[in-house]
């Protein structure tokens, strides 16, 4: 018997014979998200809020627009499509660096609740995110990623797990039964 092919973002059993990863839903949230990003990127900014964006002087913007070949715009993030309507520029930026890191904790964090929401799924559970979900999953985010392992230390680690692998499935499922708890206290509140 052939698996059931499921939408790899939100776990949705898709249409027999479907060729995609993901559910019809799920295309239509990102198309609405897109469709955010690029409506952001076609309102255009005047010097003034560009200099502020840019993190340059408003006399060095004005320069930037009006010699694009001594100062090519690309590299200020300005859009070919700004131009000048009577003494004013109406400039159009693309996505900054610091905006594509926080687009890049935003997709993180949106796939580390959709993990969560198939994880109850997984566990017969009411999939909705709570608001200590929602901490933990922004806990996260601030968290600096540990220390890569050596090789050495990655084999040490592995021998300590086989030599000690009762003690540490027990804190496994104890640190699992507190979060499912945690979950079923919830959906109980929810329910009364």
């Amino acid at each position: 018997m052939k698996k059931e092919k499921q939408c790899i973002w939100c776990g949705d059993p898709l249409p027999r014979g479907s060729r995609r990863e993901t559910c019809y839903r799920c295309q239509e949230l990102r198309l609405e998200s897109l469709a955010r990003q690029l409506e952001v990127r076609t309102i255009p900014v005047n010097v003034k809020q560009a200099a502020v964006i840019i993190n340059k002087s408003e006399g060095h913007v004005r320069r930037v627009l009006e010699n694009p070949e001594k100062y090519p715009w690309e590299n200020y993030g300005i859009i070919e499509s700004s131009h000048r309507l009577g003494k004013e520029w109406r400039v159009f930026l693309t996505p900054l660096e610091h905006e594509k890191e926080i687009a890049k904790q935003l997709i993180n964090i949106g796939e580390s609740a959709l993990n969560i929401l198939k994880i109850k799924r997984a566990f017969s559970l009411n999939p909705v995110i709570t608001p200590n979900d929602m901490v933990s999953l922004l806990e996260c985010q601030v968290t600096p990623p540990p220390r890569k392992k050596t090789p050495k230390e990655r084999s040490e680690q592995k021998e300590r797990i086989k030599q000690y692998f009762d003690g540490y499935a027990t804190s496994l499922i104890s640190a699992l039964s507190e979060i499912i708890c945690d979950w079923l206290e919830h959906d109980q509140a929810s329910v009364h």
